[in-house]
């Protein structure tokens, strides 16, 4: 898998506890955070699609509802 490096801003007393956990790949906790922020926004936008969908199935079975009752009331 071929890299690509950024660059992010963090506040100074971020930075410095930091340094108390040298141990610590803080390459991978950003990536993996990354990844799973963009798993999260896949899925939103996913569950966001669905309910459009379902929203205009509503929205026809309303309207067939609605016209079903006119003409029981006009019939």
């Amino acid at each position: 898998m071929c890299m690509t490096n950024i660059t992010l801003a963090i506040p100074e007393e971020i930075k410095d506890e930091m340094r108390e956990f040298p141990k610590i790949n803080w390459s991978y906790i950003v990536r993996r955070a990354i990844n799973l922020e963009i798993e999260r926004q896949k899925m939103k936008k996913e569950f966001i699609k669905k309910l459009e969908k379902e929203k205009k199935d509503i929205e026809w079975a309303v309207k067939v509802v609605r016209k079903g009752r006119k003409n029981e009331v006009s019939g």
